[in-house]
């Protein structure tokens, strides 16, 4: 999965449980492949047409350039009197 914290019971509850981070390009790589042994940089995925397909290797900046973009501040503050709220 691609959460991004790592310890038993994250999931479902269940202490025998533990969730593998990665990022969330691996985990569609790994879906497509099928099997968490599938290494997309070097198997292939056959086609129904008898071919193979392969993905590319990523490319692209890690960060932004100037920066990620702070946005608008959307936070709401709780009310004072919370006897209403349900």
């Amino acid at each position: 999965n691609s959460y991004n914290r790592n310890f038993a019971k994250r999931a479902d509850g269940n202490p025998n449980t533990h969730s593998f981070v990665t990022s969330p390009e691996m985990v569609v790589a790994l879906a497509f492949g099928g099997t968490l042994e599938f290494n997309p940089m070097t198997d292939a995925i056959p086609t129904p047409s008898g071919g193979e397909f392969r993905f590319s290797a990523p490319f692209g900046d890690e960060l932004p350039s100037r920066g990620f973009d702070r946005g608008q501040e959307t936070f709401q503050a709780p009310p004072a009197d919370s006897g209403d709220v349900d």
